[in-house]
């Protein structure tokens, strides 16, 4: 029997419906998908049957704290429910083969040359750090020129140590096939790298067995994810016990598309359906919900949840974490290490001086998040906030000092929401959103793009604020659970009149996660080369 987490329900098995042993609500419960993980059963139906692994990581935005950060103030990072996508196929043809279509690279290795290289810089039991002696050697291998380290380059080089690296105690390096595909555009500031990174951790992990595969090693599990109804109706919705009120509430956790289906083991009594449904009576009546409900997602656009999404436990995470962080260091040198951390366990993190700490996970927050397409250097608006501080301490000194109590108050109403969403919260981080893009102006870090970003957003009730460097790049607006359809789209396609790119989504997404293969469709589907 699968049992609720302490941060929410797992997924569950049909026989939660049987009213017999439906335990209670944990402290701070909400509505998700929270990790399970079984050491029993006979395998699960799914990806490694066929031999196809799928695994997807998110990106991150940074919600508060731009450049005040780099000062020693507390920033927030968020996941960004924009996705990078891998696809694994073992195969017996002595081959690697890397195919990255979002950069139109492709290339693939003979395993026994591979198996021939000395690495001996790779006997560490732990995670090594990759030296620039070794990534040069990594360089020679993929046939790149010393002197060039484009995008592409990077990426195969981060792929080839991970994998190197990782399938080290294997008997003979595996023959694969590896298909990354990414939502997220590369270079604007996203943690496009960091979840490519945390993808190839993950798959070359789990297919050489140093981690646990979910799939592989759970019960066999329903394919909805059931949820007491009671539960849902008390702590995520302050309304009345009627399913368009579930369903909102549903909406305001998951951030995204809730369709509620009755199961007919629940109740024996004709109920209305969820569209019927006026809220607190319905047709004269009490609405009396049902024992429990059955939540089946829907995908909003591209860009919305995948089903049958899966977690890794703490450990497993942790190890991938640490692999994760050498795929950056191959890619970037010296990063922080907050995007990878993001990307590998979702929701929000606390990031002040070094120190990375987990948030309870706030419901996903809708936002749209909008690329200017106006480049900057990172480098120059943070030298710029530099010599500004000094020039001005007692003016700017306090403007950093603001923008750390926002990013903390912002904390704290994400702590609250992480228990019980209500409207009024988001009213709140409106605010913060608004004050924390004027301290940003102040600071020069802003440009007439993101201007007039928040001001096309302004016309249609929408608060936006810059998300990362600033001096172009991307804003991140906030999307209200109560806000009209109509107004959304008429947002996003004045947006889009502008000459930027805009997508709907959401923040506090689910970290690296694997999935069913025949759980995947569309676009995702299409481009990982069908599945």
């Amino acid at each position: 029997m699968l049992k609720p987490t302490g941060r929410g329900i797992a997924l569950a098995r049909s026989d939660w419906l049987d009213g017999k042993k439906r335990p209670p609500p944990p402290p701070g419960w909400r509505l998700g998908m929270e990790k399970y993980r079984s050491g029993s059963g006979s395998g699960f139906p799914g990806a490694m049957l066929s031999g196809v692994l799928v695994v997807s990581a998110p990106g991150k935005v940074i919600l508060h704290g731009e450049h005040a950060v780099v000062h020693g103030k507390v920033a927030l990072a968020v996941a960004l429910n924009l996705r990078t996508f891998l696809r694994l196929q073992p195969h017996s043809n002595g081959k690697v083969t890397l195919n990255l279509p979002n950069i139109g690279t492709k290339q693939t290795w003979d395993v026994n040359s591979l198996q021939l290289l000395d690495t001996s810089f790779l006997e560490q039991d732990d995670a090594p750090a990759p030296t620039t002696e070794q990534v040069e050697k990594l360089k020679e291998v993929a046939g790149i020129p010393q002197n060039r380290a484009v995008p592409e380059h990077l990426a195969v080089l981060a792929f080839l140590y991970l994998y190197l690296s990782i399938c080290r105690k294997q008997r003979a390096l595996p023959s694969l096939d590896i298909t990354v595909w990414s939502e997220l555009p590369p270079g604007a500031g996203l943690g496009s790298s960091a979840a490519y990174s945390v993808c190839l951790a993950a798959a070359l992990l789990t297919v050489c067995e140093d981690i646990s595969n979910p799939l592989k090693d759970g019960d066999n599990i329903s394919r909805e994810l059931v949820v007491p109804a009671v539960w849902s109706l008390a702590v995520l919705s302050r309304a009345a016990a009627g399913y368009r009120a579930a369903e909102k509430a549903a909406q305001m956790a998951l951030g995204a598309r809730v369709d509620i289906a009755l199961s007919p083991r629940v109740c024996s009594t004709q109920l209305p359906t969820p569209e019927h449904c006026c809220g607190v009576q319905c047709h004269g009546t009490d609405c009396s919900p049902p024992s429990a409900l059955t939540f089946r997602l829907q995908a909003r656009g591209r860009q919305g949840p995948h089903l049958f999404l899966l977690l890794w436990p703490k450990e497993d995470l942790e190890l991938i974490n640490q692999w994760a962080f050498c795929g950056e260091r191959v890619i970037h040198g010296n990063p922080s290490g907050v995007d990878n951390a993001v990307s590998t366990w979702g929701g929000a993190l606390r990031y002040q001086q070094g120190k990375i700490s987990s948030l309870n996970r706030p419901p996903a927050l809708q936002i749209l998040l909008t690329n200017t397409k106006v480049p900057r250097s990172t480098k120059a608006l943070v030298a710029g906030v530099r010599n500004r501080l000094i020039k001005f301490p007692e003016i700017v000194g306090p403007l950093l000092a603001s923008i750390d109590a926002i990013s903390r108050e912002c904390e704290r109403v994400l702590g609250e929401m992480a228990a019980a969403p209500a409207l009024e919260q988001y009213l709140v981080l409106e605010e913060l959103i608004d004050m924390n893009q004027c301290h940003l102006n102040a600071l020069g870090v802003g440009h007439t793009s993101l201007d007039q970003l928040c001001r096309v957003a302004a016309a249609h009730g929408l608060h936006s604020k810059l998300t990362g460097a600033g001096g172009g790049g991307c804003g991140i607006t906030l999307l209200r659970p109560d806000l009209e359809r109509a107004e959304v789209e008429a947002a996003k396609q004045a947006l889009t009149g502008c000459g930027f790119n805009c997508w709907e989504t959401s923040i506090g997404a689910p970290g690296i996660s694997i999935h069913l293969a025949t759980s995947l469709h569309g676009p995702v589907c299409q481009a990982l080369g069908g599945l």
